[in-house]
């Protein structure tokens, strides 16, 4: 069975890239492809540890960014790019805001279904394939996750299959972190920086440190919100709180710790 390895750019993912070229003598079959989905808001650091990844393991991994689909030029959802063409101001997460007209939350999380799930989806579909194996990068400490992502698929009657190697193997996040200890490189963020730097489904309290650890993190989405809203009708990615505003506020406040253990639950494709 072809297999599409989701390879999100996180220290989880990139462990199972590990075990799986591992499993095949260092080396991957032809029909099993890392790819990893770039929705233009993951910090710099991601898409360096994604390259130090390419070049020490001597793995290519496939890069794509949604695009918006045109059936008149046969063009796919997908663009293939690399770690020097790849976004890093938001332009395919921007796209596809400006193409829906309206901002994902919390309730119509389409960010994660365009930017993540499609591309990958669209990629196997141009290789031929039928059918395939999706491995996903979830823990054994993750079980409601991976319930989630396997029901998901079903009720969709999704073309691929999720598989969860870690989850099987009983890998948890403590042996994640044993792992990148040993190695040479690590991902030079903290657990709570993964995914897209200000991503709604994230908790406040780390929001809060994000906006403090990184001044103007907050523009490029609050700018998104500006450009969706009409007249009195705003748009927010969180109902109630406003990105700019939120920022001010938490600027306005005493600086509070953060646990390394508050981190985003993300129920979707976005792992870590």
């Amino acid at each position: 069975m072809p297999a599409i390895l989701n390879i999100s750019g996180g220290r989880t993912s990139g462990l199972m890239l590990r075990r799986v070229l591992d499993a095949h003598g260092g080396h991957l079959p032809a029909d099993v492809i890392p790819v990893f989905c770039n929705t233009g808001r993951e910090f710099p650091q991601t898409l360096d540890f994604l390259r130090e990844m390419e070049r020490r393991w001597a793995c290519p991994i496939v890069w794509l960014e949604w695009q918006k689909p045109s059936r008149r030029e046969r063009r796919p959802c997908f663009r293939v790019v690399t770690h020097e063409t790849a976004s890093r101001d938001g332009r395919p997460f921007a796209e596809l805001i400006a193409s829906k007209r309206c901002l994902p939350d919390a309730a119509k999380r389409f960010c994660t279904e365009h930017l993540k799930v499609l591309p990958a989806a669209a990629f196997a579909r141009s290789m031929g394939w039928r059918t395939w194996d999706s491995y996903v990068g979830l823990r054994a400490d993750e079980p409601d996750r991976v319930h989630r992502v396997r029901v998901r698929a079903q009720e969709n009657d999704s073309p691929w299959t999720p598989v969860a190697p870690l989850h099987r193997d009983g890998v948890t996040k403590a042996d994640v972190m044993a792992f990148w200890r040993a190695q040479p490189f690590d991902l030079q963020l903290h657990p709570w920086e993964s995914n897209c730097d200000l991503c709604f489904m994230k908790s406040f309290p780390v929001k809060a440190r994000l906006i403090l650890d990184h001044p103007g993190i907050e523009a490029w989405w609050a700018e998104q919100e500006d450009t969706v809203s009409r007249g009195r009708r705003r748009a927010m990615f969180r109902h109630g709180f406003p990105v700019q505003r939120f920022a001010d506020g938490v600027r306005a406040q005493v600086r509070l710790p953060i646990l390394d253990d508050d981190q985003p639950a993300m129920p979707c494709a976005c792992t870590d």
